[in-house]
């Protein structure tokens, strides 16, 4: 997306840990985060980046429908979870 749409996309990454440490990079407004990511699990990575940024805004964006993902998610400190 560009500048113009309003939104940048400020980094893309390929595993919880690498999500981890560019969030810290970064600091986004707002994170879509995927919950199976290599390494540590998206609702990990989650849970680490809110314990070290209570005032991230993480959004999930997955296939899984499980309301057992979806509270996960949310407790780890995710503000939404979205369908793809």
């Amino acid at each position: 997306l560009s500048a113009e749409s309003g939104m940048t996309v400020a980094a893309e990454v390929g595993s919880g840990e690498e999500a981890i440490a560019v969030y810290a990079d970064c600091v986004p407004d707002v994170t879509l985060m995927d919950l199976r990511l290599p390494g540590i699990s998206g609702t990990e990575a989650i849970a680490a980046i809110c314990k070290a940024n209570p005032d991230a805004r993480i959004l999930v964006l997955s296939s899984y429908a499980g309301d057992e993902d979806i509270h996960r998610s949310l407790q780890a400190g995710a503000y939404g979870y979205l369908l793809k």
